[in-house]
């Protein structure tokens, strides 16, 4: 009894097409925080939805948190798998502003929503499944 056993998968393809797949996974990622972020901080909210405040003290206390002049929020964008805001942004991210009054919150607001990452990572194993077939 003879057995001829076969694959319908080949992980040298897959090896060839691995650094092209990470490259569109990681631009499409970063696109999609680009967008998260912004939309966060129009609906003055961090990344897990909970509010971004100002203290009741401030001189703009009522007015959105992050958002003054425009000029941060035109300046986060997504470009070749990066994202670049101006450089106040990623201190305000992980609440090192040290000038900030007690009552405000503007941490964590980069980010992207669920269900846009699991988008994105379907799309990714999709596109893992289809270089791994021969």
């Amino acid at each position: 009894m003879k057995l001829k056993i076969t694959t319908n998968f080949d992980f040298s393809k897959l090896s060839n097409k691995m650094n092209g797949l990470i490259k569109e996974y990681m631009n499409g990622y970063t696109e999609q925080v680009e967008k998260g972020t912004k939309q966060n901080i129009n609906r003055s909210v961090d990344a897990d939805g909970d509010p971004l405040t100002l203290d009741e003290k401030s001189y703009r206390a009522g007015q959105k948190p992050l958002v003054r002049t425009g000029k941060f929020l035109d300046s986060i964008k997504a470009k070749g798998g990066k994202l670049t805001m101006l450089k106040y942004g990623k201190k305000h991210n992980f609440g090192e502003w040290d000038h900030l009054l007690k009552g405000t919150y503007t941490a964590n607001f980069i980010g992207t929503t669920d269900k846009n990452k699991q988008r994105i990572d379907k799309k990714f194993l999709n596109n893992i499944n289809k270089a791994l077939k021969k």
